[in-house]
């Protein structure tokens, strides 16, 4: 028997809906960690159809490595 005979059913139940969201918060926090050390920032959503990525590098890619580029579109050019 994995659980002891005293436990009901409900609290089982609540141990493994605390457990499931034990495991996401854990997540959240790695990712916060990761995003930290990559020095990354959390993007602007708008309702304009405009894109602009100021001074962009590949996340994965060394800093030393890569040059930052900008990137606009929406307001002159439509694609790239």
């Amino acid at each position: 028997m994995p659980y002891p005979f005293f436990c009901s059913r409900k609290s089982l139940l609540y141990k493994e809906k605390m457990w499931s969201a034990l495991h996401i918060l854990i997540l959240y926090l790695h990712e916060a960690k990761l995003g930290k050390k990559m020095e990354g920032i959390i993007p602007t959503v708008l309702e304009e159809k405009k894109v602009g990525l100021l001074d962009a590098r590949h996340p994965l890619i060394p800093r030393d490595k890569v040059v930052p580029i900008s990137i606009h579109i929406g307001e002159i050019f439509v694609f790239l």
